[in-house]
């Protein structure tokens, strides 16, 4: 997968569009990815897809979006890094 452009609001991932948040995991995409909180994630937010879990991979990486506002509860930092 290629993300070809990104710009507020909108990422183009393999020449598709996605207006909305997403979870990119090795042989798919995840659209629409809404959490309970905007602009925050929680464990929750996590256990909403239990694939990404599931697959145990080395690296996450959480997009703070275009402004950088997204925050991440410790309690998923602390999770992610056990």
């Amino acid at each position: 997968m290629q993300i070809n452009s990104y710009d507020f609001g909108v990422i183009n991932i393999d020449a598709k569009i996605y207006q909305k948040d997403v979870i990119v995991l090795p042989d798919r995409i995840f659209s629409p990815w809404q959490r309970k909180q905007s602009h925050y994630l929680d464990m929750d937010d996590l256990s909403a897809i239990p694939d990404l879990l599931k697959e145990k991979p080395e690296i996450i990486i959480i997009g703070t979006g275009y402004y950088g506002v997204m925050e991440i509860d410790p309690k998923v930092e602390e999770f992610l890094k056990s």
